[in-house]
């Protein structure tokens, strides 16, 4: 109650409104907890149940509009289904997230800010790819798109979510349409626009004004509802971190789907390039062709051996090895947990020098972080002897019992202390510890602890040597490292060696380590114990096939040459490490007679007892007509496979040696196991209701989890040969024959594409297009002009012709495209499939100030051969006359060519249709030719023929990747013809044949008819010609008159001028009066008006507050 006393009422305050989430948790409550009983007083008829049909429609109209509208919102959700390329056994690759914008718009600091978001790792230096473990199953790739118009154009093929930057405080950039274009070309993206710049603006109303402007024409541009991003100020150089998190969460759950062209096409964005040719190549001809091996995801379709391979500015090439590498980026281990640890925020730059490795034109530079430090020796080489013998810690008694001395080159050391040890404590790692130690102190190189304030990730794979623990068995038993099991049996032989040849390390104290001793046996019993992959081809085939590169022999110090010793075939190295035999595994002699009666049985000339064909058929017979249940046939039948599937697979599990399974491993198949018999049950019972739609999705999902299921038990060395490299494998890609340019004009800045090729896009020939001139570009395009053209992974100039396709579907030919229309266009380039993108590019140049995207449309057909022609009219002239026929001359000039026209039609002016019959001798070219009615000798004489175009055969790839990377933005190809003549000043030749001229005609004067006097008089009196004799006027007559007549006409004639004058003058005046009243009124009027308007104003402003 108030304070004020009891008389004052109570205050009523606004009640408090529950949150969504409440709302929809309390309502989900009372569902569960209400549900039974409603549905006991539905039947019954106690409470308040809803009658489902007196709730139903009242009229069909609206039951129709209805239905139809929930058809239409389902069927807009579907879309035709895909493959997901992604295999189960892999992690996906990383997303690839294009940044682009206009110059100094903050793409950088904008990709800064991100990795700094989801890493916690703020990076001054961004060059080339970044690639991020941004949450537990996903990873990104950050690339910033240059200004350049091919880069836009390969980052569009590739990039699966484009970051749009755009200045706030100037607008939409040309750059932001052309990539819009680009996209919507070769296959939409998604797409995210981000404001920045928005500091610009100090006043609040113009900015929300402008945000709200920009957005509505970012949805005209992509689609209603496209997310548009602000970034509104720059604290300390970066973006606020509350908007860069709003940004990340959004990129982190977005879903991608997979465009036609990358989902069959198998493609890499490369995230390192490594120059591996020969350093005596390069010093013989610097100019010579370059191997080069380029590293990145492989995406898409598998990757296959012996595939051809495209790289975008550079040309095709030939894969002259390919193989898969360690994942330098990996996704942290499956755990059920929220967030990711510090550790497990990793990060990949080559390009950017992260992970300690920078890649620099010709070196790779790799930062130790402190493990390596180096003294400055002093020039005199007196004292730095004396400075190594004042700091040595040992004798030279000692120093020579570790000396080492290597005999021949790739020959191990020989210490001089290994012979003095007994037979029973040899070892070779005790001569590598003394000459590591010897050098240590030769050199006097004292060591250093890392620096603990600079943690650096190492990518995984380029540990050194030196770094490497030198405890083989450790390595053997760690479990939880991810380790390549391939290389096993070559570190078991060398156990082995050493086990027989050398002798066990000696300790400090001289005791034995025999920790040592069956350190084969164990780790063949540890490896044999822990791993479970059958190999088919291995139990199939037998042996591994042996590189023949292996048998070479190697020449050493110039002397001996060494071969290399044959495999081991006993002990670990006679069992497949992939195929786990347990030693007691016992085979058969199949070459005795008592066990090939043991499987004469299995064969088609066997025995089989009551499962035989033949007895089946017999006792089917009897029973031949009657009905049967085949689906519950079919079910039994699939029980027994499956219990026989199980049985087999328990006793194979009882000859292999298996680990024991997990709980969670258990936990896990059970789950699964539930899961296939819930689906088996929900696809019976809606088999019935499946559309079409869902018959195609359940089919591709069927052949895609079969083609797993074939191949998930094979190792990766063994899979790869037979489906290839996958997507998500990191792979390194060796090509031979690169042109040095790309290597010593290499910019990481540009990406590199390498997009896999069909058999049939590796040919060249002719393309018929469907093209429209964008309505941006300022020009209209010219056939017989160079066009650079981008299609599929290509960009190259060529040189199109256009036509228009009639309703008889001739392709006739067009000199320039349509303003607003569609056309046809055929260019020679290589072979791609129906449908494709493609896009026509005048100029390439950067700073070109008009739109540079000319045209774009899509690929119709291919062919080897073109159909296009070209309207051709002759003209002739009547030689000779006789009723309908007529020869005609200067039509032709040989009888040769008339003879080619034969049966054609031919046209007079008048209109009078003839057809070409016989070829005359003389004049030459002259010919017969028969009319539907006589022609005159002033007629002239048409053929209409086309005549079929000769199609340029010019192919010119872009090689914009080779040149320097200041001039990679204005690379130049083929000009145009205007564009040659402007810059050497030349004027278009003039062809008198082609310019117009005025026609002069001579008037015709016909003869006049004469009819004859007896006619005349037959005629009627209607058309019989009348002669009217018209009487001749009388002339006027002079009339003179008197002095005094004369005196008062001129008096009269006088004052009627003066009357003139008078009403002339007046009337001007009175003009002038009037005009200057208009004006006076027009004044008047205006000032009215501004007052009136200044009282609605104040009137508005009164009312409005009012309201308020």
């Amino acid at each position: 109650r108030s304070i004020m006393g009891d008389d004052m009422p109570d205050q009523k305050n606004k009640a408090h409104h529950k949150s969504r989430k409440r709302k929809l948790k309390e309502k989900a409550a009372a569902e569960k907890d209400g549900g039974s009983e409603a549905k006991s007083a539905a039947k019954t008829g106690d409470g308040k149940a809803r009658n489902a049909k007196a709730f139903t429609y009242m009229s069909h109209n609206r039951m129709r509009k209805s239905f139809v509208r929930s058809q239409d919102i389902k069927t807009k959700k579907q879309h035709i289904p895909t493959v997901d390329r992604t295999s189960s056994q892999l992690e996906p690759p990383p997303f690839i997230v294009g940044v682009v914008g206009a110059p100094k718009v903050g793409k950088t600091t904008l990709i800064r800010g991100l990795l700094k978001t989801y890493t916690r790792t703020k990076m001054t230096h961004i060059t080339g790819p970044v690639t991020i473990v941004a949450s537990k199953n996903k990873r990104f790739t950050f690339v910033e798109c240059n200004n350049d118009i091919c880069s836009m154009i390969d980052l569009a093929k590739v990039a699966d979510l484009v970051l749009i930057v755009i200045d706030a405080s100037f607008g939409f950039e040309m750059e932001v349409f052309e990539f819009l274009t680009i996209c919507q070309t070769h296959g939409m993206p998604r797409v995210i626009g981000v404001l920045t710049h928005l500091d610009d603006k100090v006043q609040t109303k113009k900015i929300r004004k402008n945000k709200k402007f920009l957005k509505h024409r970012f949805w005209a541009e992509v689609y209603q509802g496209a997310k548009l991003f602000q970034l509104s100020k720059i604290k300390n150089g970066e973006y606020m971190k509350r908007e860069l998190q709003n940004l990340s969460r959004f990129i982190s759950v977005i879903k991608f789907r997979p465009l036609s062209w990358r989902n069959t096409h198998p493609y890499l964005l490369a995230d390192r390039m490594e120059d591996i040719t020969p350093a005596e190549e390069i010093r013989k001809d610097p100019k010579c062709d370059r191997t080069v091996c380029l590293y990145g995801y492989a995406r898409g379709l598998p990757f296959k051996s012996d595939q051809d391979i495209h790289v975008p500015g550079c040309g095709d090439f030939k894969m002259s090895e390919i193989s898969f590498l360690h994942d330098p980026c990996p996704l942290p281990e499956v755990v059920k947990k929220r967030a990711l640890n510090a550790k497990e925020h990793l990060i990949y730059a080559p390009f950017s020098g992260v992970g300690g490795i920078v890649y620099d034109k010709d070196a790779v530079y790799i930062e130790l972080a402190g493990s390596h430090s180096y003294t400055q020796q002093p020039d005199d080489p007196e004292l730095a002897e004396l400075q190594k013998m004042s700091k040595s810690k040992s004798t030279m008694e000692e120093k020579l019992k570790c000396a080492e001395m290597t005999l021949y080159d790739q020959s191990r050391p020989v210490a001089s202390g290994a012979y003095e040890a007994s037979e029973n404590h040899k070892s070779g790692d005790e001569s590598d510890s003394g000459g590591e130690e010897s050098d240590e102190e030769e050199y006097d190189v004292p060591e250093k602890e890392p620096d603990s304030s600079r943690l650096r990730r190492v990518v995984p794979g380029m540990e050194s040597d030196e770094e490497a623990p030198n405890n083989e068995d450790d390595e053997i038993e760690e479990d939880d490292d991810d380790e390549d099991y391939e290389d096993l049996p070559d570190r078991m032989s060398d156990i082995d060696e050493s086990d027989e040849e050398e002798r066990p390390e000696v300790s400090k104290t001289g005791t034995d380590l025999n920790w040592k001793s069956n350190l084969k046996e164990k780790a063949e019993r540890k490896y044999l114990s822990r791993i479970d992959r059958r190999d088919l081809r291995s139990i199939v085939y037998g042996v591994r096939e042996v590189n023949e590169s292996e048998d070479e022999s190697e020449t050493v110090g110039d002397l001996f040459k060494v071969r290399s010793a044959a495999q081991d075939q006993t002990g670990i190295n006679a069992v497949d490490t992939i195929v786990p035999l347990a030693k007691s595994v016992k085979f058969k002699n199949w070459l005795k007679p008592e066990n090939r009666e043991n499987i004469q049985n299995c064969f088609v000339t066997g025995d089989f007892g009551s499962e035989d064909a033949a007895k089946q058929l017999q006792e089917d017979d009897e029973f031949y007509g009657d009905f049967e249940d085949l689906e519950e046939d079919e079910d039994k039948d699939e029980e027994k496979n499956d219990e026989k599937e199980e049985a087999d697979k328990d006793s194979d599990s009882e000859r292999m040696i298996k680990p024991k399974p997990t709980m969670h491993e258990m936990r896990m198949a059970h789950k699964e196991k539930k899961k296939k018999a819930l689906k088996k049950v929900v696809d019976m019972e809606g088999k019935d209701q499946d559309t079409f739609y869902d018959d195609w999705k359940t089919q591709l999902n069927s052949q895609m989890s079969l083609n797993v299921e074939e191949f998930e038990g094979l190792d990766d060395k063994v899979r790869v040969q037979y489906e290839g490299f996958r997507a998500g494998m990191y792979v390194r890609i060796e090509v031979k024959g690169f042109p040095c340019e790309f290597v010593t004009h290499f910019d990481p800045s540009y990406p590199i594409i390498v997009g896999g090729l069909s058999e049939p896009e590796s040919t060249i020939g002719y393309l018929n297009l469907r093209v429209k001139k964008h309505r941006w570009y300022r020009k209209i395009l010219k056939s017989k002009d160079p066009v650079t053209m981008s299609v599929g992974w290509r960009r190259f100039q060529t040189i199109a012709t256009y036509c228009i396709q009639d309703h008889n579907m001739r392709n006739r030919f067009i000199k320039y495209t349509p303003e607003f229309m569609h056309c046809n266009c055929t260019v020679f380039g290589p072979i791609v499939p129906q449908g494709t993108g493609c896009l026509f590019v005048q100029n390439l140049a950067r700073d070109t100030p008009h739109f540079r995207v000319s045209a774009a449309g899509s690929v119709l057909d291919m062919d080897k051969s073109t159909s296009i022609v070209k309207k051709l009219k002759l003209v002739g002239y009547p030689h000779k006359i006789d009723r309908n026929t007529a020869f005609i001359k200067e039509m032709f000039t040989s009888s040769l060519e008339v003879s080619k026209f034969l049966g054609a039609v031919i046209r007079t002016v008048s209109g009078i249709r003839g057809q070409i019959k016989k070829p005359v001798s003389k004049p030459p070219g002259c010919f017969r030719a028969k009319f539907e009615d006589r022609i005159l000798k002033s007629d002239i004489v048409f053929l209409r023929s086309w005549f079929p175009m000769e199609i340029p055969q010019f192919y010119m790839p872009v090689f914009n990747l080779l040149e320097r990377p200041v001039a990679r933005d204005k690379w130049q190809g083929m000009k145009t013809t205007g564009q040659v003549r402007f810059e050497k000043g030349l004027t278009v030749p003039n062809n008198p044949d082609s310019s117009y001229r005025k026609i002069e005609r001579t008037p015709v004067e016909l003869k006049p008819m004469n009819v004859s006097t007896r006619v005349k008089k037959n005629l009627p009196f209607s058309v019989r010609e009348k002669i009217v004799l018209h009487p001749e006027k009388e002339k006027p007559v002079a009339v003179i008159r008197e002095p005094r007549d004369a005196r008062v006409q001129a008096l009269m004639d006088a004052m009627r001028g003066i009357h003139t004058e008078r009403v002339k003058t007046r009337e001007e005046k009175e003009n002038e009066r009037r005009l200057k009243r208009e004006k006076e009124e027009k004044r008047i009027e205006e000032k009215r008006m501004l007052k009136t308007k200044s009282m609605k104003k104040q009137l508005y402003r009164f009312m409005g507050s009012g309201n308020k």
